[in-house]
């Protein structure tokens, strides 16, 4: 499984872990954790077979998560088919709401045309779009509020 996010939710700050009981704690492999430890998770000095302290191992996958992220700032948002953030195309973004505070900006990565999305909500529209161009769009209307709302047109008689 590529780019899975192993989790320490489930491991002890005070507890030591061998190598099955930390894979099993962090939902991965004896084998991820082996190759944690050769790229810096510390286990404890001396001890064989390797046992790691849980406050090393909350500290190691914080770690890596903290390394991951990439903070857009200001008129940037995210292409997850480029894994950057980039400035949307023509610097225009369009703004969904999603109820009366909350909405989603919408844009076009540049370079591969992907569809980049951003939650914001009204308060900080400002803050997150930067210089940016933003189109508000109205939400979709319901099928209630047509006059017609029947969308079998060939059931009715007439």
């Amino acid at each position: 499984m590529a780019n899975r996010r192993h989790s320490s939710r489930h491991v002890k700050r005070l507890r030591t872990y061998n190598v099955r009981e930390a894979a099993k704690a962090t939902g991965s492999t004896p084998g991820t954790v082996r190759h944690w430890h050769k790229s810096g998770l510390e286990g404890v000095a001396g001890v064989y077979p390797l046992i790691f302290r849980g406050v090393d191992i909350i500290a190691f996958l914080k770690r890596r998560d903290d390394d991951r992220k990439r903070p857009c700032g200001p008129g940037r948002m995210y292409c997850f088919r480029c894994k950057v953030p980039k400035r949307p195309a023509f610097g225009e973004v369009e703004f969904w709401p999603d109820g009366p505070k909350l909405g989603t900006l919408r844009g076009l990565c540049p370079d591969c045309a992907a569809t980049m999305n951003k939650r914001a909500s009204l308060a900080k529209l400002l803050a997150a779009t930067g210089d940016l161009t933003v189109s508000m769009r109205c939400a979709e209307s319901r099928l209630i509020g047509t006059p017609k709302p029947s969308s079998n047109s060939h059931s009715e008689r007439g």
